[in-house]
């Protein structure tokens, strides 16, 4: 849920703020990050009543009753969604190490930690570790809050706030809805299986594969947070060479780290997937199939960005539809025929074309751009 209770205003945020601080548009800027904290909060509790209020009757329909920790864990999402917004307003002034480092070190500690003092006290449960986990996020979202106030220039702080909600959320909502189709990428495959496939051993293998197989993402999302306030201020200047040069570093960047992952899959993915148990090392083609995939959507990520920031929402939309249609329509023939293997194809097949096929129109795009101001 934390990906509609943000709306999208966090990547909003990284193509925004980087150019209203080239302009030094300091009173736009701190309207929309008002803006942007108040609707996401408004939003995030107001899904949280929604969920709440949809398990209780779908349970009551069915005689059921759900656990606690759930509904605590859900009444912590407008702390998530917050974290968020925050973590890319850090990055876009600047801050994507410090934003890095809470999310990526100093929360899962927190988890950790107090879990395990929990533990200690002999008082475990699926509530204290659901109160473990919201707990975990508040502290983060105050330490991450405060660093990203020391980000933010004076001068927005001081400014008097401008507003353009409509023009905003324009920008924002096309950039949502392409997380949530992506999202929906990764969930098809899994969802199919155990629609379509009788062995619940398969879906469960085809899971752990999966989720090993596509864990070089996080690399493609560090690295966007990290080049995303760079594409914004270069468009911004309309310096295509330099986007050009952006676009080599973080391949040189990126490419052998990619690359070595992908040789780590290979060579090891059987050893990798057996650690779950040895009927799982079964789908270490899967795993490999799946890893390919992932690892060339990784290399071209960026490409997606570069159309949202240019304005080609319509254009990156289409080809988020088109593959998520091209991807039910193998992902259930082929599920059924070859099973998790199947589903991979129907994953890494449309998720590679999509990246390529953005990436060679942001080329074209670019290409355009360097003879028109040649020929001015």
């Amino acid at each position: 849920m934390t990906s509609l209770a943000t709306l999208g205003l966090e990547k909003y945020a990284l193509r925004c703020l980087p150019a209203w601080q080239n302009h030094q548009d300091w009173r736009r800027s701190r309207g929309f990050l008002r803006f942007g904290q108040r609707l996401i909060l408004a939003t995030s509790i107001a899904l949280v009543v929604l969920f709440c209020v949809g398990l209780e009757l779908a349970l009551t329909l069915r005689g059921k009753h759900y656990h606690v920790a759930i509904v605590i864990v859900a009444w912590f999402l407008p702390a998530m969604a917050l974290f968020q917004f925050l973590l890319e307003v850090a990055a876009a002034y600047g801050g994507q190490l410090r934003g890095v480092a809470v999310y990526r070190l100093l929360f899962p500690i927190l988890v950790l930690v107090l879990n395990a003092g929990v533990w200690l006290s002999l008082a475990s449960g699926g509530v204290s570790a659901a109160l473990c986990y919201g707990i975990a996020w508040l502290v983060a979202v105050a330490v991450l809050y405060a660093w990203t106030r020391s980000y933010v220039p004076r001068e927005v702080r001081q400014a008097t706030r401008i507003a353009e909600p409509k023009t905003w959320m324009k920008g924002a909502l096309p950039m949502a809805v392409g997380s949530l189709v992506l999202t929906m990428l990764a969930q098809t495959g899994v969802i199919i299986l155990e629609l379509n496939h009788p062995d619940e051993a398969v879906v469960s293998a085809f899971a752990v594969a999966f989720q090993t197989g596509s864990f070089v993402v996080i690399l493609a999302t560090a690295t966007n947070r990290l080049y995303a306030p760079r594409i914004s201020a270069l468009l911004d200047r309309q310096d295509f060479p330099g986007l050009r040069a952006m676009a080599v570093n973080r391949l040189f960047v990126i490419g052998p780290l990619t690359f070595f992952y992908l040789v780590l899959v290979i060579v090891y993915g059987r050893s990798i997937l057996s650690l779950f148990g040895a009927q799982y090392a079964t789908e270490y083609p899967a795993l490999c199939l799946v890893a390919l995939g992932a690892s060339v959507s990784t290399l071209f990520s960026l490409a997606p960005v570069y159309m949202h920031f240019t304005n080609r929402d319509r254009t990156v939309l289409t080809a988020l539809v088109a593959t998520a249609v091209l991807n039910l329509a193998l992902c259930v023939p082929l599920s059924n025929s070859y099973g998790a293997f199947g589903a991979a194809i129907a994953y890494a097949l449309p998720v590679a074309l999509l990246h390529v096929g953005l990436w060679i129109y942001e080329l074209k795009d670019q290409s355009l751009h360097r003879r028109q101001t040649a020929g001015a």
